[in-house]
């Protein structure tokens, strides 16, 4: 699976135009693997996607744009993305639009925090879903100019309609954001 992960996030690499900076991220736990790419569009404007699998939920593709904003030591964002669940194990697919945004601040030089949360309510999902959120911290060390590792926890959660719900994620990570 790690080898479709890092085939998908080539050909994202290759297809999109890198005519700004672009990032590269990878993250790993015992359970999920997630690989994605970051690529500015505008000088205030991003687009992202992801890929996930997880050995016990299935598989999971997000999509989106934020607003950036940058200053000396914090960065802010907010946005949209669209979020297709490809679920195993007894749960149903299904597709969500959700909003929310990312901050960050440097701490110290080449340390930094990091936060994000997105949120889709039942209008915004389709199928037997009722809701999603997802939320994300953590720590990040810059190891060298283009390359931060990090050490993080996620939680990323499905509703369903039927009163129960699915943590596609619920651990802790760690990672790398390569800038190119």
């Amino acid at each position: 699976m790690l080898k479709t992960c890092l085939l998908t996030a080539s050909s994202l690499a290759i297809v999109l135009p890198s005519v700004h900076a672009s990032e590269l991220n990878l993250e790993l736990n015992n359970d999920t693997v997630t690989i994605g790419f970051d690529s500015k569009i505008a000088p205030a404007a991003e687009f992202f996607t992801e890929y996930s699998y997880s050995t016990d939920h299935g598989n999971l593709l997000e999509g989106g744009v934020r607003a950036v904003n940058v200053g000396d030591i914090h960065n802010f964002s907010v946005g949209a993305k669209a979020v297709g669940l490809f679920a195993d194990k007894g749960f149903d697919d299904g597709y969500v639009f959700a909003v929310g945004g990312e901050y960050g601040i440097e701490i110290a030089p080449q340390v930094s925090l990091s936060a994000s949360a997105y949120y889709s309510p039942n209008v915004l999902t389709s199928s037997k879903l009722d809701g999603y959120y997802d939320w994300d911290a953590k720590v990040s060390y810059q190891l060298m100019p283009n390359l931060d590792v990090s050490l993080g926890y996620s939680v990323v959660r499905f509703d369903y309609k039927r009163d129960h719900h699915m943590k596609f994620d619920n651990s802790i990570y760690v990672g790398a954001n390569y800038q190119f």
